[in-house]
Formats: C-alpha cells, sequence, structure tokens
C-alpha cells in the first residue's frame, strides 16, 4: 500500500506553466463549463528514459489506434520536429488540437517520487522503474471539449499513444498526483467512453492511502475537484481495505459524471449501509471543504 506522504498540491514545480481551471459545479458530463474555452489547457506528462523523439510514422500508427481512426490519414497536420533547440509533436484529430513539447529534464524528484509512491496500487515498485527517467513531455490537449470528461478521455488517448511511440517509462496525470505505467493505462482505456460505467475513473482520480500506528487506514481522493466535485476524505477508518476501495472508487466514478451532487449530510453506500457524510475543513490542509465519510 502506498504510503500518503505529504499532501503536494498536485504539481507544485508545474503551477507556474498552467494553473487549473474551475467548473461551475454542474454535471461533469452534461453540463458545465466547456473545456478549453478559457485560458486553461488540460495536460499531462509523459516520463522518458532519453531525449529521443518518435518517428512520424509511429505516432501516426498509434494515435489512430487509440482514438479509434478508420485511416491515419485521419490524423491530420503531424508535424514532428526534432532540432537541437526544440522537439515537439503537433496535430488535429477530429477538429481538435494536440502538442507534446520535449523537456530535456527529468520531472523534479519530489512531484515524481510523490506520484509513484502513490501508483504503487496499480505498479509494483513504481519509483524504481522511473528511476531512469532524463526527460518528459509536456502533452496538451489545446481544444475545446463539452465537458472535463470528454476532454480528460481525449487527453488520456493521446497520452497513451504518444508514450507507447515513445517507449515511455510512465505517464504521470498530475491532477491526481499519480504515475501508471503503460500496460495499466493501456488496459484502463481499452473500450472507454463517455458512459458513464465505461469511464476509467482510476486514471483520472488518486486514491491516497496510509495505515496509522493504531492500525486504522486513512483514503483520500485527488482529482476530484478537476471535474467540479469536492474531493473526498476518510480517516481513522477499521473497515476492511477492499471495502473501503469499493466504496470510494465508486463514490469518485459517480461524483466524476455527475458532478458536485453530494450534499452536506447526505449518506452514501445504498439502502443496505447508509454510511453519513458530511462538509468538514481537509484532515490534510487543502485549502477548500472535502466530503468527509464517517465510516
Amino acid at each position: 500500500m502506498a504510503p500518503l506522504g505529504r499532501y503536494a498540491g498536485t504539481m507544485g514545480f508545474f503551477s507556474k506553466l498552467f494553473s487549473r481551471g474551475q467548473n461551475d459545479g454542474s454535471s461533469a458530463m452534461e453540463g458545465g463549463d466547456a473545456v478549453g474555452e478559457g485560458p486553461e489547457p488540460l495536460f499531462a506528462f509523459i516520463c522518458l528514459e532519453d531525449t529521443g523523439i518518435a518517428s512520424e510514422q509511429e505516432v501516426r500508427d498509434r494515435l489512430t489506434h487509440w482514438f479509434g481512426l478508420s485511416s491515419p490519414v485521419d490524423v491530420k497536420n503531424l508535424e514532428v520536429s526534432d532540432s537541437e533547440e526544440s522537439a515537439s509533436i503537433v496535430f488535429e484529430i477530429e477538429g481538435q488540437c494536440y502538442m507534446a513539447v520535449l523537456m530535456n529534464a527529468p520531472i523534479p524528484e519530489e512531484d515524481l517520487r510523490y506520484a509513484a509512491n502513490n501508483g504503487e496500487l496499480y505498479w509494483e515498485n513504481a519509483w524504481d522503474q522511473l528511476q531512469p527517467q532524463q526527460a518528459h513531455l509536456i502533452v496538451t490537449a489545446l481544444g475545446t471539449y463539452p465537458s472535463q470528461v470528454a476532454g480528460a478521455l481525449a487527453l488520456s488517448r493521446c497520452l497513451i499513444a504518444l508514450a507507447e511511440a515513445q517507449r515511455a517509462l510512465g505517464i504521470y496525470w498530475g491532477h491526481g498526483s499519480m504515475a501508471y505505467p503503460l500496460d495499466y493505462y493501456a488496459k484502463q482505456l481499452e473500450g472507454a467512453d463517455l458512459e458513464l460505467e465505461n469511464l476509467p475513473i482510476t486514471l483520472w482520480v488518486g486514491f491516497l492511502l496510509s495505515r496509522n500506528e493504531d492500525t486504522t487506514m486513512d483514503c483520500y481522493t485527488d482529482g476530484l475537484e478537476f471535474f467540479g466535485a469536492k474531493e473526498v476524505e476518510i480517516v481513522e477508518t477499521r473497515q476492511p481495505f477492499e471495502e473501503v476501495m469499493n466504496l470510494i472508487v465508486g463514490l469518485s466514478h459517480y461524483l466524476v459524471g455527475h458532478g458536485d451532487v453530494i450534499g452536506d449530510g447526505d449518506t452514501v453506500g445504498g439502502d443496505e449501509q447508509r454510511i453519513p457524510t458530511s462538509y468538514q475543513p481537509s484532515a490534510i490542509g487543502r485549502d477548500e471543504e472535502v466530503i468527509r465519510i464517517d465510516w
């Protein structure tokens, strides 16, 4: 189980590059602000072992697969640039623009180690496997999307396509403070679409865990705010690990799909459990109120 460590505020080093946009709290799938209309684009990172850039054909082939295109020519205006000054990949798919810029430096250790520790839920020895990192791609979805969910899904497809083309070490989703291996990321995206039951929720929301000295467990989400919902915290629970994860993952799935719909004092868990919730200050020092589950 990954230690919680410090709450990193998701991406301290990168906050100067991009800041996170706000959603008005209505349904993340059907309402709220359209992604890309404001100044803040969607972005994430790919960890690389070297500073090489993939070939145009490799990029085109992987994008065709992961976006389900009928032909490689449906990847429009693809430009792969690799010079001493800069390296980048720019393209359009279905009218949406994407850009990946190569940074000839590793992601700062503090940020990536924290994400790797959290990622050990899905990736054994994640930090050890990310140690060879020498460079990274900043991948940005520049288009306009009808919702955060649609934008996140498009960016996720772009990430796995470029990561496979680059033979990357891993993917860093900073909005959820998580690092992922390519095989897990690909498996979660197979068959994913905008239907609620098919959303790849574990690629977008981090579940940060720690054990306490009295054998209780804490569990915190990181990434729900990105979808216009409050983060969820379960503190000092003695419930079995599997039951805690089933509850918090299922609730996060619902919140990603529907937005900020859990009210102060509502219950969760279905008719049989009716577990109480409340709005409370964060136990780990986040600025905004969270949904605390009393379990």
